[in-house]
């Protein structure tokens, strides 16, 4: 996973490793070896995506379809017809039966992984329909659920089919400014105590909204020449219409 997919077009931007991006490539790799079912579960911006970005990349060998739910209010019938479409690569339409012929077919000529975003709008209808699907299709295709914690319905209705579940949470101590510090330069050098008013204020312990800081602050402080600060960082708030709520939290191992 290169580092420019984290920050993107940020000079000296570097890849991150935490406990979740491990759990999500060893989940990744078994679904790969085995055409089972995993899901990634947590809050918006706890790195859900990006994890799966970097174990797609790394560790799945076979080509990947990625695919998300629009609404929880889909008929069945569109989202057979969305979801037989986007596998097949091809327009899909006709009867309900034959929308669930072609999914069947699309699901055993794709030798890969489906990738469900917005996981958490998948009602019980159409996890029945999944769970069908992919019975149809054997072995070869695997699946990936990314959701928010809603999306905890979902894997309960898909049962024994999900083989493999990582939950994300913001991350906290230690870990935080591990992850936080590894982003950039910048933020290495960083002292403690900034680290922890930015989050406190911006991050909140989700790695989507310290990449989403990092993204603007480091152009910000190469443009002004300026180390990342205080001052650099209200910068930032206000460019984001983020207002000064939180006080930094004292000592390492915060909870």
């Amino acid at each position: 996973m290169s580092a420019a997919t984290l920050l993107k077009g940020v000079d000296r931007a570097r890849p991150v490793a935490t406990r979740f991006v491990a759990a999500a490539r060893e989940a990744v790799r078994h679904i790969c070896a085995t055409g089972a079912a995993a899901a990634f579960v947590g809050p918006m911006d706890s790195g859900k995506s990006f994890a799966a970005e970097v174990a797609l990349e790394l560790d799945c060998p076979g080509p990947v379809i990625r695919w998300s739910v629009p609404t929880r209010g889909m008929t069945e019938y569109a989202f057979l017809a969305n979801l037989a479409t986007a596998v097949s690569g091809v327009k899909q339409d006709g009867t309900f039966n034959e929308l669930l012929d072609a999914g069947g077919h699309a699901f055993s000529d794709h030798e890969g992984v489906l990738v469900v975003e917005t996981a958490e709008n998948l009602n019980r209808n159409m996890t029945d329909l999944l769970r069908h699907l992919r019975r149809e299709a054997g072995p070869a295709s695997a699946l990936l659920l990314i959701g928010r914690p809603d999306a905890q319905t979902a894997v309960l209705q898909l049962g024994r089919a999900i083989t493999r579940e990582v939950t994300f949470e913001a991350l906290k101590g230690d870990e935080l400014l591990v992850a936080v510090r590894r982003l950039h330069p910048f933020l290495e050098a960083a002292p403690q105590d900034l680290l922890e008013f930015v989050d406190a204020n911006y991050g909140k312990g989700l790695l989507g909204d310290w990449m989403n800081f990092a993204s603007d602050a480091v152009p910000y402080c190469n443009k002004t020449g300026r180390p990342l600060d205080k001052q650099a960082a209200l910068h930032i708030f206000a460019l984001r219409g983020r207002a000064v709520t939180g006080k930094p939290r004292r000592g390492r191992h915060a909870a």
